[in-house]
């Protein structure tokens, strides 16, 4: 369904300006006014509904400057719409809408990925909000318990291996509610190529995606972790039965040593009305430290969908590296808040791992970070990211199944200035596991 969005701005040449950039980025109904007055009155329309407004404060006229606070504050707290402010030179005003938590840009520095990165978190933070629902999300209940293995991270380079589990929809069945795969002999050939690569191409942590490891499988990655000590392998996730619920867990293995943390929130298609059906909640989320590649979290799934409770909290402990398992239908609706982590200051790298299966799993793997401007023209430039939403470093596309990142744990948010000797803090390749 196509967006609905608002443009108010005085200036032809803005306004086309601003309305070219939303047609080339998003499928979208676009309506431009010139006049707060004209704005209002459409607003006021019982008929209308409007997913963002966008709008100038015109900054010539401190008088018409302070109207333009005042429609913004009509269109928050009449319509709970969405508000971007493009503005010229007004200091005071837009350090008053950054204390409302309002996103302003700009237009003497306007920068075009980030306006379509901010844009995109919108519209996408609305749809997932309503669909979440508050009430459910807000009383939610969990531990954070955190397991140290007592290794030095005197690492400096990380290299995360990302393999995108690919199946067909018709061999995945029901029980009690819960998908499952049904082809265990399939999986576990492919893991086992997955743990060749990955020593092939020394990886420190191999990433599986949500409900690609079976149960029946986990023994041979732990005899295999205990061979291989110095790779960690977060083994995607499983339904596991505690008393008569079931509850979802990724089992995480280092040194041969296996450790389960647990999903916090189904999703709604885990849900059931039956007793004995579908998933419960999880109670503990395990944060790994001195584990030889710095500190981590790991995620499943709807665990980090906005609003969450449980990503906010989690980087509170200031992790270097947060995995997201995923098996979801558009990847774009994790991109949202993974974006929001990492440029709203969090000094991490977000690891989302997906699955790719045709009409109920869109793939798209992807690594997050910051880099600088040049690391990121020449990101987009190959063709591994479009930078939307921004922070988005690679995705996975095509035939491509395996993502390996090269990350820089010591430098995780690089200061925007090279200097004569710094080196990129993010390296990536991407390809297919066999290749």
């Amino acid at each position: 369904m196509r967006k609905r969005i608002l443009l108010v701005e005085d200036d032809g040449m803005w306004a086309e300006h601003i309305s070219s950039i939303l047609h080339k980025w998003f499928n979208l109904h676009l309506e431009v006014y010139t006049s707060f007055t004209d704005a209002e009155n459409r607003l006021l329309d019982p008929s209308s509904k409007f997913d963002l407004l966008i709008t100038d404060l015109y900054p010539s006229d401190m008088s018409r400057e302070a109207k333009g606070l005042k429609f913004v504050e009509f269109c928050k707290k009449m319509h709970k719409v969405p508000v971007v402010v493009v503005t010229g030179e007004s200091h005071m005003v837009k350090s008053i809408l950054r204390e409302k938590e309002i996103d302003v840009f700009d237009k003497a520095e306007f920068e075009q990925l980030d306006f379509v990165s901010i844009v995109d978190r919108l519209l996408k933070y609305e749809r997932i909000h309503d669909d979440l629902g508050e009430a459910a999300v807000d009383r939610r209940k969990f531990i954070v318990e955190r397991i140290s293995l007592g290794k030095v991270d005197d690492r400096r380079f990380v290299r995360i291996l990302v393999v995108q589990a690919e199946s067909s929809s018709d061999y995945w069945s029901m029980n009690d509610g819960l998908m499952s795969y049904t082809r265990v002999d399939d999986l576990r050939l492919w893991i086992w190529k997955s743990l060749d690569f990955a020593l092939r191409h020394e990886i420190n942590v191999i990433v599986f995606p949500e409900l690609s490891v079976p149960v029946a499988l986990l023994e041979d990655l732990g005899a295999w972790s205990q061979i291989n000590k110095d790779v960690i392998v977060i083994a995607g996730s499983h339904y596991a039965q505690a008393g008569k619920a079931w509850i979802a867990r990724s089992p995480v293995f280092l040194g041969g040593r296996q450790i389960l943390t647990d999903k916090i929130f189904p999703s709604p298609s885990e849900l059931s009305s039956i007793d004995g059906f579908g998933l419960s909640a999880g109670e503990r989320i395990i944060y790994f430290t001195e584990t030889g590649i710095g500190s981590f979290f790991v995620l499943i799934c709807s665990d980090n969908l906005k609003p969450a409770p449980i990503r906010n909290q989690i980087l509170s402990y200031q992790p270097d590296f947060v995995f997201s398992l995923a098996f979801q239908r558009d990847s774009n609706d994790f991109f949202v808040g993974i974006s929001d982590s990492v440029n709203n200051g969090e000094d991490v790298y977000f690891v989302y791992a997906n699955n790719h299966v045709k009409g109920m799993a869109d793939g798209r793997s992807a690594f997050f970070g910051i880099v600088r401007p040049e690391v990121r023209d020449e990101l987009i430039n190959n063709q591994k990211t479009d930078f939307v939403p921004k922070g988005k470093l690679c995705e996975l596309r095509g035939e491509e199944n395996v993502l390996i990142v090269e990350a820089d744990i010591r430098n995780k948010n690089p200061p925007a200035k090279r200097k004569v000797g710094d080196l990129p803090n993010v390296k990536i390749f991407t390809g297919r596991v066999g290749d």
